[in-house]
């Protein structure tokens, strides 16, 4: 069976389950504690100006969306009954990228782990490489879990590492199981465990 654990985490993971195509473990810091405060990204400055334009945008473009044969995509207008609707192509440029962190800090150490950015980790991220890294971002406690708590990650892949290899024609093969299609991340407090974060990422 093939690994499926990514590089990132592997140090950090314990009790580890695996499936065929999914993995589960829980979260343990260097220091060999196992409760951390969980931290999530803040939108910046430019992802809010981008967000409020394309809000703007699908407001003005109303009616719905639709694709050609080329797979071009088009929103359209509502007009009044038909008459004075408008259509615009959405290009990719239009579309706001939204920087996802999250990441444990270990109370005992203060070490730092991150748990995923969809700017490095997860399929869409391997093959659109996005050119962002180096924004500047704030941090803030996650509003479910403001407390120390153990953490447990679950991940699901659903290519074959076959089928990766031949949709990247070989390329970041190093990289297959870091490119998953979704990750659920969960705090446990008390035996409690609650879903605190999840992101497809294909």
């Amino acid at each position: 069976m093939i690994d499926i654990m990514p590089n990132y985490l592997n140090k950090f993971a314990y009790d580890i389950q695996k499936g065929p195509q999914s993995i589960s473990f829980m979260i343990k810091c260097e220091c060999n504690k196992k409760e951390f405060f969980l931290l999530e990204n803040e939108e910046t400055i430019e992802e809010k100006v981008k967000r409020e334009e394309f809000d703007k945008l699908t407001k003005e473009y109303d009616g719905g969306a639709y694709s050609d044969e080329n797979g071009n995509i088009f929103l359209y207008s509502k007009g009044f009954l038909g008459i004075g609707r408008k259509k615009i192509q959405l290009q990719d440029s239009f579309i706001p990228f939204q920087i996802k962190v999250i990441k444990a800090i270990c109370p005992h150490c203060g070490r730092e782990i991150i748990l995923f950015d969809n700017r490095l980790y997860g399929y869409d991220a391997i093959v659109d490489q996005p050119n962002n890294l180096l924004a500047d971002l704030k941090f803030s406690a996650v509003k479910a879990n403001r407390n120390p708590c153990e953490i447990f990650v679950k991940i699901r892949n659903d290519l074959s590492i076959e089928e990766y290899i031949e949709t990247m024609k070989g390329a970041f093969t190093e990289r297959y199981a870091e490119a998953f299609s979704d990750i659920s991340i969960y705090s446990i407090v008390n035996g409690r465990k609650k879903l605190i974060f999840e992101e497809e990422t294909a």
